[in-house]
């Protein structure tokens, strides 16, 4: 439970010729946190447990929360049900099966941006992810630092995105 001091009354205190003000703290609890940052959240498919832990540790750091699928199957029953607001996809992958999770995130209402996490970071797999319609990528193995400005950078393009969506 975290806790912050709050003054609770002022008692004059006096000394000969001087007078001063002590403020006494009492200990209270935070009230929760209920902002934006907290309801965001983000599906990790991917078949590598080592994986979604360095990218679900990366996204708890940043605030937000994280649903991890291992196959194909639980990645398309999550985006069926409740809602995302990002995705990040293995190209690890079977082809058919990729096509399927990214056809079912832009199928949606409000579409969910996918960042494409690649095994090794060659340019016929980077090119191929995007043309599938993956808004950014992740090389393997990443850093914390560049996991969560690509994080980041695809959610703020999501919020640009349905901000110019909804003004139009």
């Amino acid at each position: 439970n975290i806790e912050r001091a709050r003054p609770a009354k002022r008692k004059q205190l006096s000394w000969p010729r001087r007078r001063c003000t002590a403020v006494v703290y009492r200990w209270e609890p935070v009230p929760p946190i209920t902002s934006r940052r907290m309801h965001i959240r983000i599906l990790i498919a991917d078949e590598d447990k080592s994986t979604q832990a360095a990218l679900g540790r990366v996204i708890l750091s940043l605030g937000y929360e994280y649903v991890a699928a291992d196959n194909v199957t639980q990645a398309l029953d999550a985006l069926s049900g409740k809602p995302f607001d990002l995705c990040v996809v293995s190209l690890g992958l079977p082809a058919d099966a990729l096509r399927n999770i990214l056809a079912t995130a832009h199928a949606r209402k409000n579409p969910i941006p996918v960042v494409a996490r690649t095994a090794s970071a060659t340019v016929r797999e980077i090119v191929s992810a995007f043309r599938m319609g993956a808004l950014d990528f992740l090389p393997r193995p990443f850093h914390d630092q560049l996991g969560a400005e690509v994080i980041e950078r695809a959610l703020s393009e999501r919020s640009r995105a349905s901000s110019a969506f909804r003004t139009s």
